[in-house]
């Protein structure tokens, strides 16, 4: 149990409060009043009886340092998403939190910064950084920096949800035609429409990963942007996506003609099957830039797909 001894100093009579913390270490707290010092003794015990003790030096950490050991707690995410991440922290978390204590936000300071956010962000930009905060601060809560995180009952903006066009068939093969058709970049819009594929995966979609007798497309790797902005390869986020999907056969025949339109036979397993103009793997943006806005436009689609 806690203790309170009073002594004398020169500035006059002061209160320690003496306790063990959940992990035995001893602990003392020093107050001017005894009032204070007997609130200080019971909130500590009845913390540490219902499991929220919070050791005072760990809740002294600035947010800064705990939004970077957030950062470099999941070294696999992806350098995108890390990039993204980073620029909410430095961008927006920071300058407005960065030197506080972590253990003195409030719900009210988090609710306050949301709010500055609302007055001049979209409501969809707004709630990618509040998750961000929100995630750095659970951080704080698993490491026992703060009692409970004070990211509750936050009032996000409403967003209005996206009305997404449904392209036509006939829409889709503009589309196509519009990136350049078979041996070109035009079976990649067929590849996702009618496997429901991401983008990078059907980027990274290799000779190796088609097989023609068994009428099967392969999901084995993606096309990923790294830290800094380096373009490579990993693998699908989870084990789920890796998978084998049944390919139509009008489908395969596409794509048996698009290999024949490049130059690539079923040896040429690396090759990829989709590749930038210069040779190589794709780049996200340079293929939205030069191939799909200019066709998604031509095909009529262009205000539908976000093209500005």
């Amino acid at each position: 149990m806690a203790s309170i001894h009073k002594r004398e100093t020169s500035r006059g009579v002061r209160y320690d409060v003496r306790y063990r913390d959940p992990t035995g270490r001893p602990r003392t707290k020093t107050f001017r009043r005894r009032s204070d010092a007997d609130r200080y003794a019971r909130t500590v015990e009845v913390d540490k009886d219902r499991g929220l003790f919070v050791d005072p030096k760990l809740a002294r950490t600035p947010l800064a340092e705990v939004a970077a050991a957030w950062l470099a707690s999941n070294p696999g995410k992806r350098g995108g998403s890390r990039d993204r991440d980073e620029q909410v922290v430095n961008g927006h978390i920071l300058p407005a939190l960065g030197e506080r204590p972590v253990g003195s936000l409030t719900p009210a300071d988090v609710q306050g910064l949301v709010s500055r956010w609302a007055a001049v962000r979209a409501p969809r930009t707004v709630r990618r950084e509040y998750a961000v905060l929100r995630a750095i601060l659970n951080y704080a809560f698993r490491l026992d920096m703060v009692g409970r995180s004070p990211c509750r009952g936050i009032n996000l903006p409403e967003v209005t949800p996206l009305r997404r066009h449904v392209v036509s068939a006939g829409e889709v093969a503009r589309l196509a035609d519009g990136m350049g058709g078979v041996g070109q970049l035009g079976p990649m819009v067929y590849v996702a429409v009618v496997e429901g594929m991401r983008w990078g995966e059907v980027a990274g979609l290799r000779v190796g990963h088609l097989d023609f007798d068994a009428r099967t497309l392969a999901v084995r790797e993606t096309v990923v942007r790294g830290r800094g902005g380096e373009i490579g390869f990993g693998e699908p986020k989870s084990a789920a996506g890796r998978r084998t999907l049944a390919a139509p056969a009008g489908l395969i025949t596409m794509l048996a003609d698009h290999m024949a339109a490049k130059g690539l036979a079923a040896p040429d397993r690396e090759a990829l099957l989709f590749t930038a103009p210069g040779g190589g793997f794709l780049c996200y943006s340079n293929w939205v830039r030069r191939s799909w806005y200019p066709a998604a436009i031509a095909a009529g689609v262009g205000r539908m797909v976000g093209t500005r």
